[in-house]
């Protein structure tokens, strides 16, 4: 009696399928470790970019401070060479594992990104501290400015010491690699971040105070006749009239705290 089952046409066909998913499966690996070994080096010319805009901002801010912006400067350009160390390297490897070749490498460059990216927001926050006037619409945007900068750089530094511990700690795995794929993506959307709240801050102190003062107008006086006095003399009666005066306050200080903005 033949078999109601054909192969040819069911597990046959799934048979097939799975061989070809296989193959897939393989060229998908071999594209994603491609993808991470050139990940370093994209990523390094990104950190490049938005660590030499803080790096700026701080230089500008500081009224054009060479000490912070050359200490600010070399540790950028020492993160961005030790990447593109790392991505070169990279391609020698065949296995993860492997990067324990290159330990000091690593080492280097969680160690230098920390400190820059610590650096960075202790001298925002202490150069807009200093700006503060006591005028309302000043001291509103600083405040705004160093919240931001106290959320953005805050996340990213603390994810860099945390894969900076991770890879001392536990040199065996790839924790740390959690970590240092985030990092960058952290780095460019506190940089969008701070672009994109630009348009907020500056309308923090665009509506200007109403100050109603109470003025005697003299122009608004009134002629009445007076019911007494044979010669029905005219007695002035004052009117209380209300100015209203619109008081916008500047202050030279805060173009240097727009300068973040």
């Amino acid at each position: 009696m033949p078999s109601p089952i054909k192969l040819d046409n069911t597990l046959g066909a799934a048979f097939l399928g799975n061989i070809f998913a296989a193959v897939f499966y393989g060229i998908t690996n071999v594209q994603t470790f491609t993808y991470y070994k050139i990940h370093v080096a994209i990523e390094g010319i990104s950190d490049l970019i938005i660590r030499s805009f803080y790096c700026y901002r701080v230089w500008r801010l500081s009224k054009r401070s060479w000490i912070l912006g050359i200490a600010i400067g070399m540790l950028t350009l020492l993160v961005f060479g030790t990447n593109l160390a790392i991505a070169v390297e990279c391609y020698k490897v065949t296995s993860y594992f492997q990067l324990a070749n290159i330990a000091w490498l690593l080492y280097l460059s969680f160690s230098a990104a920390l400190v820059a990216d610590f650096i960075v927001a202790v001298s925002l926050c202490w150069l807009l501290a200093k700006h503060r006037t006591g005028f309302k619409r000043t001291d509103s945007i600083i405040r705004v400015l160093m919240l931001y900068i106290i959320n953005t750089c805050a996340l990213t530094t603390i994810f860099a010491f945390c894969c900076l511990i991770t890879f001392i700690r536990m040199p065996d795995n790839l924790i740390f690699i959690a970590f240092y794929f985030v990092i960058p993506k952290l780095f460019l959307n506190s940089f969008l971040a701070m672009l994109n709240s630009r348009t907020y801050v500056r309308e923090i102190g665009s509506s200007a105070p109403v100050v109603s003062i109470p003025l005697p107008a003299m122009s608004g006086t009134r002629t009445t006749a007076s019911a007494d006095g044979a010669g029905g003399k005219s007695q002035p009666q004052y009117e209380d009239q209300v100015l209203q005066i619109q008081i916008q306050t500047t202050d030279m200080k805060s173009d240097s705290a727009a300068h973040i903005v």
